[in-house]
């Protein structure tokens, strides 16, 4: 179940919401019962989406990860994903210990037959990952002035 709280604090069931009138700053809702009540859109919208969710199971061997520099060097964060939280407000979510994550440009995906996905696209494997990444990302950072060549290879 899923509930939506109205502008008097009060938490109200979708189930029981026979129709929503939106309007420009709040949403009027129309219950079974004949009653109304009012709710922001910011409220309502969320609790669309809270309605509107599954969760999936992720194969075995799907990692998130995401690398960052460390000093001298890259560090990479690679955390199981469990699952796959799909909303059709908010899209495909992976699932981890740590909650649930965006995938956005800070995160990439390796799945289970070794191909990484990330904002750009797929790559054939993680080496190639992470060599575009340190190309794209770290190229500058990591640029040896007083010898002319990179840092790491």
């Amino acid at each position: 179940m899923t509930f939506v709280r109205t502008k008097k604090g009060d938490y109200l069931n979708l189930q029981v919401v026979r129709e929503a009138k939106i309007g420009p700053d709040h949403v009027t809702l129309l219950l079974d019962n004949g009653a109304s009540h009012g709710v922001s859109r910011e409220e309502w919208f969320a609790a669309l989406g809270r309605d509107q969710w599954t969760a999936i199971p992720a194969l075995p061997g799907t990692y998130l990860i995401n690398a960052w520099r460390q000093g001298d060097s890259i560090a990479v964060l690679r955390e199981p994903i469990v699952g796959w939280s799909v909303s059709a407000n908010e899209g495909v979510e992976a699932v981890t210990a740590s909650g649930i994550r965006e995938i956005d440009h800070k995160f990439a995906v390796l799945h289970a037959d070794g191909k990484v996905q990330d904002l750009l696209g797929y790559h054939e494997d993680y080496d190639q990952w992470f060599n575009e990444m340190l190309e794209t990302h770290f190229e500058a950072e990591f640029w040896d002035r007083k010898a002319g060549k990179r840092k790491l290879h």
